[in-house]
């Protein structure tokens, strides 16, 4: 999380009052205060910068932490489906355990494989260049400076600075 996005969550703090969303305001302010106030300078460095896990190791490998959570998530369901009517806490703990060793053994197989045939076919290729494509001709549109006139049909309502309603007396301490 860079610092830009650490001020755009003060903001967004702000507006989730104001549309009395309140879970996303507590969640907002519980980490501002996390980031100045409650956490020891380390670990705020940490939730501050440490947004990827690089699971397999090597560059290029870093993927997003909720992703990596999916995964593990996903590998336990499917440890837990496969003990249909005997779910006790002894066999939950069981298979909780071995989690890990089974991730060690599908992760190595899957590099093994890999080696031996290639990547599969349905494995993701990289969309960067689908991405730069439209980007690169949009750059010259200036998507986001205003521009007097320039509106869409389907957007008409919709305002251009979202905390253009915000005020500043709602917001005293008392």
């Amino acid at each position: 999380m860079q610092p830009k996005n650490v001020r755009m969550w003060r903001f967004d703090m702000l507006r989730f009052s104001y549309t009395n969303h309140t879970k996303y305001r507590l969640l907002a302010f519980k980490l501002q205060a996390q980031l100045l106030a409650t956490l020891p300078p380390k670990m705020a460095h940490e939730l501050k910068y440490n947004r990827t896990v690089n699971i397999h190791g090597g560059p290029g490998g870093n993927i997003p932490c909720d992703l990596a959570l999916e995964f593990m998530n996903m590998r336990a369901k499917d440890g837990l489906t496969g003990l249909r009517g005997n779910l006790t806490s002894t066999a939950i703990q069981r298979c909780g355990r071995s989690l890990q060793g089974c991730n060690y053994l599908i992760d190595g197989y899957t590099k093994e494989l890999q080696q031996l045939f290639g990547k599969p076919a349905n494995s993701k290729h990289s969309i960067q260049r689908d991405i730069s494509k439209p980007v690169d001709s949009l750059k010259d549109e200036k998507l986001f400076d205003r521009k007097p006139g320039r509106s869409h049909r389907s957007f008409m309502t919709m305002e251009y600075d979202p905390n253009s309603k915000l005020n500043g007396k709602d917001f005293s301490v008392g």
